[in-house]
């Protein structure tokens, strides 16, 4: 009589995974579970006293990457936002917001005619990326706080300047934040123009 067969854990005395392992894009799965739906699986397997070494070998992950996801609270907490360096487009970008908000139709031959008007130096090919991106879309998204305390402790002149006016409209909404920004660019001139 044959054997049922058993899964990749089972058979050395380790349950399944609890994770469900679904086929990545490409119809294959990619090591276990998707990440955002790890977070959950993690905490279990360490609630049942489960070390982080073992959590990565029956879910088929990196150890660094278990040890995110158990640090983690919950799967929102481990989304990161997109890190974009400074491009071409960047001195054009409240020109574009503002077309794009009067026109969202526009065509992206007639921008690119209206910022080389500008004396945009960049290709046409790295203006779509920027506008695939969302880069120049209307809705700024909030910084994550670390990004926010990096903004708050440089020196203004220091920052870009689409980042100092987003940071000059976050500190303009926020009486705490504003008072916070007060204190720290008093207590940086002390440090800085102390003399002796």
């Amino acid at each position: 009589m044959a054997q049922p067969r058993r899964g990749r854990g089972e058979d050395r005395g380790h349950p399944q995974p609890l994770l469900a392992r679904r086929p990545g894009p490409h119809g294959h799965h990619a090591g276990g579970a998707y990440p955002h739906t790890g977070t959950p699986g993690v905490h279990t397997l360490l609630d049942e006293d489960v070390g982080l070494l073992e959590c990565a070998r029956r879910l088929g992950w990196a150890r660094s990457t278990v040890t995110r996801y158990a640090r983690a609270e919950s799967a929102e907490a481990l989304h990161r936002p997109a890190q974009y360096r400074r491009t071409l487009v960047d001195p054009y970008r409240d020109h574009l917001r503002r077309r794009l908000a009067a026109e969202p139709a526009v065509a992206v031959t007639r921008l690119l005619a209206e910022i080389r008007a500008q004396g945009y130096p960049g290709s046409a090919t790295l203006l779509v990326r920027y506008l695939n991106q969302g880069r120049a879309d209307p809705a700024r998204t909030p910084p994550s706080p670390r990004r926010l305390t990096g903004w708050l402790m440089s020196r203004p002149a220091d920052l870009p300047d689409h980042r100092r006016r987003h940071l000059d409209d976050l500190v303009a909404s926020c009486p705490q934040l504003t008072v916070l920004a007060a204190r720290i660019h008093a207590f940086a001139a002390l440090l800085t123009e102390r003399c002796g």
